[in-house]
């Protein structure tokens, strides 16, 4: 391999760190989120509380610190999460193999 080759190798390399990072950074915020949901949920069902929901699902709006409030608009969609997963393997085959490429 020249040093051309190399070069670009590093260059992508470097490049598909940095998605790779920023795709675990957004699944680690949905995920959070998604936790903290789950977790609400768990522990009383009956105080969680949701605002900005759709016309048609009515809810009752509690303000106070103390209640579990989440933001509808906010909970990441599972379709969401499952394409970014995808996306994360196949940047991760990639990543394997231009470390190959770069190694022999």
């Amino acid at each position: 391999m020249d040093k051309q080759e190399r070069g670009i190798l590093l260059a992508d390399q470097e490049e598909l760190e940095k998605k790779i990072a920023a795709t675990r950074e957004k699944l680690l915020n949905m995920g959070t989120v998604w936790k903290n949901l789950s977790n609400a949920i768990v522990a009383t069902p009956e105080k969680v509380n949701f605002h900005s929901t759709p016309p048609g699902i009515d809810h009752l709006l509690i303000a106070s610190s103390d209640i579990p409030s989440f933001n509808w608009n906010e909970i990441p969609k599972i379709e969401v999460i499952s394409k970014l997963i995808f996306e994360l393997k196949v940047e991760l085959e990639k990543l394997t193999d231009i470390r190959r490429s770069l190694c022999s």
